[in-house]
């Protein structure tokens, strides 16, 4: 079976989706479930290899382009969530958020509230709302102080990762900000979430390590176990003689 099978169906949004579905049958692999459950992915039946999504979404994307109807059917792919799908779509996205950047948000923050592993998250963020946030970062910053308070780990995950974009970008500078918005999450016992704002805490230490021992040095005063364990897993890239300032004051609360 060819793409080409596939985006010749276009704009038969039904027809695209069953074909696709028919192409991760014939070259996708159905017994990769103690592998992604290994990495705390959800199985999905007939998962294509990583290249394998890659050139499929570039064939998508070169051959279709009619932005606003593949908005429309990643969102369709996403809800279904069979095969690639989640893996796929994120790719598929990126050309249509930066020219349709409003229906693009309305669409990402539904797809948010759907998402079911770290995978579906940072993948959604890399691919998908990345191109949006860079160009939107007082955005995010509203969308994200909402996430934080959902009950939803994954929600609250998406508005951790979210700050990923605006840290790799070079006009912006403002960590301060970032961190004030993770106060709020710091003592969260959700691993995925600890793991998020780690992460995040380590990506703003690459660009200014002076902000993030400050803060880290005033976190590490804490009794609260959550808290600690972001800390201690922060300081990771920090020389052996900062580490150990930083273990000296968690050991020390």
């Amino acid at each position: 079976m060819r793409i080409s099978e596939i985006t010749k169906s276009y704009p038969d949004k039904n027809k695209f989706l069953s074909l696709l579905y028919s192409y991760y049958k014939t070259y996708g692999e159905i017994d990769k479930q103690k592998k992604m459950e290994r990495f705390a992915i959800k199985y999905r039946d007939y998962v294509l290899k990583g290249s394998e999504v890659n050139t499929l979404a570039k064939k998508i994307k070169k051959e279709v382009k009619d932005d606003l109807w593949l908005l429309d059917v990643t969102f369709e792919m996403w809800k279904r969530n069979k095969g690639s799908d989640r893996f796929l779509c994120p790719k598929i996205m990126g050309r249509s958020v930066k020219n349709f950047p409003e229906e693009s948000k309305k669409n990402i923050l539904k797809m948010k509230e759907l998402i079911e592993d770290w995978a579906d998250c940072d993948g959604l963020v890399a691919h998908a709302y990345s191109p949006y946030a860079k160009k939107h970062v007082e955005d995010v910053f509203r969308e994200s102080k909402k996430c934080i308070t959902s009950k939803n780990k994954w929600v609250r995950r998406f508005a951790i990762v979210s700050f990923i974009p605006l840290i790799h970008s070079k006009d912006f500078k403002d960590y301060q900000k970032i961190l004030s918005v993770l106060d709020k999450l710091m003592q969260d016992d959700e691993k995925y979430v600890k793991k998020a704002i780690s992460w995040v805490l380590k990506e703003i230490g690459k660009k200014d390590f002076n902000i993030l021992f400050s803060y880290l040095k005033e976190k590490a005063v804490t009794e609260n176990k959550n808290q600690k364990w972001i800390v201690r897993n922060a300081v990771e890239y920090f020389s052996k003689e900062d580490k150990e300032k930083i273990r000296t004051l968690i050991n020390k609360a």
